[in-house]
């Protein structure tokens, strides 16, 4: 397996700007009793998000994505999406609490591997999000509770809902204990190839499959040197989970 990524960001009070490249490549031999099983595929993916700061409670921000992946089916994948989001308390708060709403609108190209369960070999399609998260900072720890909603706008049959939550108890200086869950309910995978997975696709998992349900859950402690709040100059557009990526296969 081959791992590379590399991110970059410039943040001040008025502008906000990331962008990460990442990619992944992965050679899988696994011996059988009658047979021997190989596989060999990739994932590589850029991203970039620039956020302009308009009022002490209201951001506009837009984002753009590149994506190839043989898991999700995608030979190449375009994504572009500017957002609004409104902050019920003032940003300069944020390191304290905050409780945002975000609102994103784009469009996605999508060129497809193989033909999908839709009859599509490529396609363009338009797609919303609307995300809420009420998150604070005290000196017990920390919590976070946020909710997404996702739909593509030719069908809002076609959608996704998420539900995440974070609590992290400050069990002494810089440590602490991290608790956090997921759970989404998927009706949005429309990048699905047709057919049957054969045996070896479900065994080394090369293929994303159908579902209508995800999980997770995680416990952990972290640890972390200098203060205990957060002294990020703008916090606006904070990255919460798959956003707008999520939609179309959960790539």
């Amino acid at each position: 397996m081959l791992n590379g990524s590399f991110s970059a960001n410039r943040t001040t009070e008025v502008w906000k700007a990331t962008i990460g490249i990442s990619g992944r490549k992965n050679f899988t031999e696994i011996e059988l009793s009658d047979r021997t099983v190989t596989d060999a595929n990739h994932n590589w993916e850029a991203s970039t998000l620039v956020v302009r700061s308009v009022t002490p409670h209201l951001s506009l921000g837009v984002t753009a994505a590149v994506l190839s992946s043989v898991y999700s089916n995608y030979d190449l994948n375009l994504r572009f999406a500017p957002a609004i989001e409104y902050n019920l308390f003032p940003y300069r708060e944020s390191s304290r609490r905050a409780f945002t709403l975000r609102y994103t609108a784009g469009v996605m190209r999508s060129d497809y591997t193989e033909e999908t369960l839709f009859f599509k070999m490529a396609e363009t399609l338009f797609n919303q999000s609307v995300d809420i998260s009420y998150a604070i900072q005290q000196p017990w720890g920390a919590a976070e509770l946020a909710t997404e909603y996702g739909s593509y706008l030719h069908d809002l049959g076609f959608n996704n809902i998420q539900v995440n939550g974070n609590l992290g108890i400050n069990l002494a200086r810089g440590l602490s204990l991290d608790l956090g869950g997921s759970y989404e309910r998927v009706r949005d995978q429309l990048s699905l190839p047709r057919g049957e997975l054969s045996d070896d696709e479900v065994l080394l998992n090369r293929r994303q499959q159908s579902t209508g349900h995800r999980l997770r859950l995680n416990l952990g402690m972290s640890y972390r040197f200098g203060s205990i709040y957060n002294n990020v100059v703008n916090t606006r557009f904070a990255q919460r989970g798959p956003g707008m990526g999520g939609m179309g296969g959960g790539h």
